[in-house]
């Protein structure tokens, strides 16, 4: 079905180009008329124009739903395995969260995925052993005072 496709579509596009050609080096003899090159059927563009009217675009223009993740991190190390101190193993730590959302959570549709973030912070020195990192997520909501709405708010908690 693909291949049957891409052939109509490829076919099409000779020939949407022999008639750019013809009209080019061709009198136009008519405010809409285009002069057909010989060997085009002209009468198949229409028909293959609606075979491919399946790629019509209609933009949606929605507003933008952001979550945004707030993300705590405690991590263990072993100091004889770094020359690196604390606070520097803490920067890098931070340094390494950040270029993680950098390189996954930059798009829309951005699936976070918890473990790679696990994997990425143990990752990130030698010396790190294991981290517990939490994860919170907000999302701002716009409220208007004096208007009457009927909202649901699931508000998921652990303990």
């Amino acid at each position: 079905m693909q291949e049957n496709f891409d052939q109509e579509l490829e076919d099409l596009l000779v020939g949407i180009n022999k008639i750019k050609e013809s009209a080019s080096t061709n009198e136009l003899h008519g405010k809409d008329s285009i002069v057909y090159p010989e060997s085009y059927d002209y009468r198949s563009t229409g028909s293959n124009l609606n075979k491919l009217n399946m790629l019509t675009v209609r933009p949606e223009i929605v507003d933008a739903d952001i979550i945004k993740i707030l993300i705590t991190t405690t991590f263990k190390y072993n100091p004889s395995l770094t020359t690196l101190t604390a606070g520097e193993l803490s920067t890098l730590v931070k340094n390494t969260i950040n270029q993680f959302d950098t390189d996954n959570l930059n798009g829309f549709d951005a699936i976070f995925r918890h473990s790679n973030l696990l994997k990425t912070i143990d990752a990130a020195d030698g010396a790190i052993l294991s981290n517990t990192t939490n994860i919170r997520l907000k999302k701002k909501l716009n409220g208007t005072v004096s208007v009457k709405c009927n909202a649901i708010i699931i508000i998921l908690a652990t303990q």
